[in-house]
């Protein structure tokens, strides 16, 4: 490699961590060998959680729809567990809206669109506590 102004742009990072979408500038000199350290942060997953609004109690069968939120792409669905909760798999940084699409039986639906940011190496979380239905009260 000759002496001059290179630029780096990783186009796959490895799996499990986030692609670095950032242009790196090498400024190398006459003689130099340089050495570049390009830095991915893991993937985090989003945790989602949900509650009677009255009792607190985590509900287990509610299930979710998460999207992108810049493309509106659906990553995927979930369904939370016995303890009120459901994971995603590991998504890259970046914003997800979260949307109720079944709610646990004698619940009412939430169909709030929650905005959840995810971050590099820390999972986000989005807790939708639910009213009850007037049937079940």
């Amino acid at each position: 490699m000759g002496p001059g102004t290179y630029y780096l742009i990783e186009t796959k990072a490895p799996d499990g961590y986030t692609i670095v979408n950032e242009r790196t500038e090498v400024k190398v000199a006459e003689g130099e060998k340089p050495v570049v350290i390009i830095e991915n942060h893991k993937d985090s997953s989003i945790q989602i959680l949900k509650t009677d609004s009255v009792s607190g109690k985590y509900l287990e069968g509610a299930e979710f729809e998460v999207k992108e939120l810049n493309t509106n792409r659906v990553v995927g669905t979930y369904t939370t567990d016995r303890a009120g909760i459901a994971f995603t798999e590991p998504l890259p940084a970046g914003n997800y809206i979260v949307t109720e699409i079944k709610a646990p039986c004698g619940y009412i639906l939430d169909e709030t669109h929650h905005h959840v940011e995810v971050k590099p190496i820390r999972p986000a979380s989005c807790a939708s506590p639910i009213q009850r239905s007037p049937a079940s009260w």
